[in-house]
């Protein structure tokens, strides 16, 4: 009699804390809103996968209008490529229990095992290629993705932060979705407040490596799952792809990887309003940074980030106004300029105390810094563009847009 030898179960060894630490931030691209009872099961899973003679892994979550993939290093390579699919936040607790020592996984025939020298533990897992079909949904095939440009995950990480913070509602419903426009010589993200003022934040750095200019358009909930995955891939470069028909956009890096489903809603005119703004005559002023800070300390206390403010410049003093149902408040600064200005220049408080921020934080020994800015005429509004940027660091250049849509 023959007797057929069972294949022998997939092992593999790593550190709890470590694959912890990645599913933490996969867990905030998992669950989804949607009613269908199957796909809140679904979305609840993670799907952990092993590669093939690659000492490295991935786990895989889904919203089912975001997918995130984020790498993990392994102390030896897996001898084959194989899939777990187990409930994200099962999974969580049960290495947290594991924590204090390395672990053994085998799989084979739907049944995990995870011991150490203490414990064994035994579970079924899912059937992974059900939760692997759905996210192919989700991804950009190969021949029908457009490469638009690659940027330092910092410069992304940082549009997010200055713009998100002015533009987020707590009503998914009525979230103003965040654009952003890449062109050759700038990049930058806009969006707007619940009284439909213009937020926007941007940079300048040369070159810039935008392959085709377009706008990206995402909702605020798909932007904070993606700051989780910047916050912990730094140092990486992501390369940007939209799919050709625009309903999708991808940022990939070696660490990782989002997709998510583009807002469906027409491009504001502001990205033409910022090129008619930067086409008309540019003035330029020097203002003291702490003077600076010193006024706009003043002005928050009536202001909140979605307040008006004026900015006006007349004679050599620049004078920042706003009022609220607080009350309301004038700060007047000198101002160097090369003429004599009379400009006013509307701006929503959040916008230009965060740039001011960015930049400061960014070089905190700069002491003055320099202001370029223009003015047109829009139907019944001003709008006006602004550029914060300082005679030593020249490079470094952020862009706001001021008026109302």
């Amino acid at each position: 009699m023959t007797t057929v030898k069972e294949p022998n179960p997939t092992k593999i060894s790593l550190d709890p804390k470590l694959l912890s630490s990645v599913l933490n931030i996969s867990l905030k691209c998992s669950g989804t809103s949607d009613e269908n009872k199957a796909l809140k099961e679904m979305f609840k899973d993670v799907l952990i996968s092993f590669i093939e003679d690659q000492p490295a892994g991935r786990i895989s979550t889904s919203t089912g209008n975001e997918l995130m993939i984020i790498g993990f290093h392994l102390p030896e390579s897996s001898k084959e490529t194989f899939n777990l699919r187990i409930d994200g936040n099962q999974f969580k607790s049960l290495l947290s229990a594991f924590k204090e020592s390395i672990i053994n996984i085998s799989f084979k025939d739907d049944v995990l095992k995870i011991s150490n020298k203490k414990t064994n533990l035994k579970m079924s897992t899912k059937d992974s290629e059900e939760l692997f079909n759905q996210m192919r949904y989700i991804y950009i095939p190969k021949d029908s993705k457009v490469k638009v440009a690659e940027l330092p995950q910092e410069s992304l990480l940082s549009l997010i932060e200055e713009v998100l913070p002015l533009v987020e509602n707590a009503s998914k419903k009525e979230a103003t979705p965040v654009f952003f426009k890449l062109s050759k010589n700038s990049v930058y993200a806009y969006s707007f407040t619940p009284n439909k003022a213009i937020a926007s934040q941007g940079f300048a750095e040369l070159p810039i490596p935008v392959e085709q200019e377009t706008t990206i358009t995402l909702f605020p909930e798909s932007l904070k799952i993606f700051m989780h995955l910047l916050r912990v891939t730094k140092n990486n470069n992501y390369k940007i792809f939209v799919d050709k028909n625009g309903t999708k956009v991808e940022f990939k890096a070696n660490a990782g990887l989002f997709v998510a489903a583009q807002a469906n809603m027409e491009v504001p005119a502001i990205s033409e309003i910022m090129k008619k703004i930067f086409n008309e005559k540019i003035e330029t002023v020097e203002i003291d940074k702490e003077e600076t800070f010193s006024a706009l300390e003043k002005v928050k206390v009536i202001a909140d980030n979605f307040t008006p403010v004026n900015v006006k410049i007349e004679n050599n003093i620049m004078e920042i106004s706003a009022s609220s149902p607080t009350g309301s408040i004038k700060e007047k600064i000198e101002v160097k300029s090369q003429e004599q200005l009379n400009v006013e220049l509307p701006f929503i408080f959040g916008t230009l105390k965060k740039a001011l921020d960015s930049f400061s934080k960014a070089h905190p020994e700069c002491k003055k810094l320099t202001l370029h800015f223009s003015k047109i005429k829009s139907g019944e509004s001003d709008m006006a563009a602004l550029l914060l940027t300082s005679k030593d660091y020249p490079k470094h250049i952020i862009s706001l847009a001021g008026g109302n849509a």
